[in-house]
C-alpha cells in the first residue's frame, strides 16, 4: 500500500512532487497512466477533469493511505517536504 495519492489538474505539480519525494530527476512523460512511486501515487491530471475517469481515480485511490489534492506546488512545497517525513 502506497502512503499517498496526489490528484489535481494537469500542470499543479503533482508530478515533480512525487519525483522530489523520491529524490528524482525531474523528468516529464506525458502519460494517461497512473504512476507508482516509492511512498506516492501520481494521477494524469487529465482523470480529475474529466468525469469519464473518477472510478479509476476511485480504484487508485483505494490503494492509499492518504489521499491529496494537489493545488499548487509552490505554495505548499515545505509544508510536503515536512509531511513525508511524518509518515515514512
Amino acid at each position: 500500500m502506497k502512503n499517498i495519492i496526489f490528484m489535481g489538474k494537469t500542470g499543479c505539480g503533482k508530478t515533480t512532487l512525487c519525483q522530489k519525494l523520491d529524490k528524482l530527476e525531474l523528468i516529464y512523460n506525458k502519460t494517461q497512466s497512473i504512476q507508482l512511486y516509492t511512498d506516492s501515487i501520481d494521477t494524469p491530471g487529465e482523470y480529475i477533469e474529466n468525469r469519464g475517469f473518477y472510478n479509476a481515480l476511485i480504484v487508485a485511490a483505494s490503494d492509499a493511505k492518504i489521499k491529496e489534492k494537489k493545488l499548487n506546488l509552490n505554495k505548499y512545497r515545505e509544508y510536503y517536504s515536512e509531511y513525508k517525513e511524518q509518515f515514512l
